[in-house]
């Protein structure tokens, strides 16, 4: 059997070692940078192949504190201050997304723990939610998938999570994107 392979003598192979990390689609497979955020934050890597843009694919939605200038809302204030509270110290709390859909898939990923990847289903049933009800609700995901992931082993002990390591307390949402169709995922970031 008889390959032909053409080798343009103007344009050689590049090979992986010197291949840019540059991609026209920028934040949709990168996020928010981290320049952007305090220098004692770390934002957790994401998995590229999960940033999957669609042609459907929608703008992120972003979380932050009122009154703060740094992107991003603590996993324990988002679960422990409660439905009054919460609209309130966001930045467009009470601000509508995701209409006219009747449900959400949210994924959650994180570093060394690629068996414990959590996908739940949110019902919205056409309504709607608010930057603020959505915040609860990602946070309280996120703490589900804390409390199971601290118990299973890492492939990554640079982000085990656990007490002795990184704790739910230090976990900042900082976005949700829009990987394809109805599929979100979390971005998130640690603080020290």
């Amino acid at each position: 059997m008889n390959t032909y392979t053409h080798v343009n003598p103007l344009h050689p192979p590049i090979t992986n070692n010197h291949q840019s990390g540059f991609s026209a689609l920028g934040f949709a497979l990168t996020g928010i940078s981290d320049a952007s955020l305090p220098s004692n934050w770390r934002r957790v890597p994401q998995d590229p192949t999960g940033r999957n843009v669609g042609r459907h694919s929608q703008s992120p939605i972003t979380f932050q504190m009122r009154g703060i200038n740094v992107m991003g809302v603590a996993v324990s204030d988002l679960i422990g201050r409660g439905p009054a509270e919460t609209p309130r110290m966001l930045v467009g709390g009470h601000d509508m997304y995701l209409q006219e859909q009747d449900g959400i898939f949210l994924c959650i990923r994180w570093p060394g723990y690629r068996h414990s990847e959590y996908s739940y289903k949110i019902a919205l049933n056409g309504r709607g939610v608010s930057r603020a009800v959505l915040g609860e609700i990602v946070g309280e995901k996120i703490k589900i998938f804390y409390q199971a992931a601290k118990y299973s082993a890492s492939s990554n002990p640079r982000w085990n999570v656990g007490v002795q390591n990184i704790r739910l307390e230090q976990i900042v949402l900082l976005s949700l994107w829009n990987t394809h169709e109805n599929y979100w995922q979390a971005e998130m970031a640690i603080h020290a």
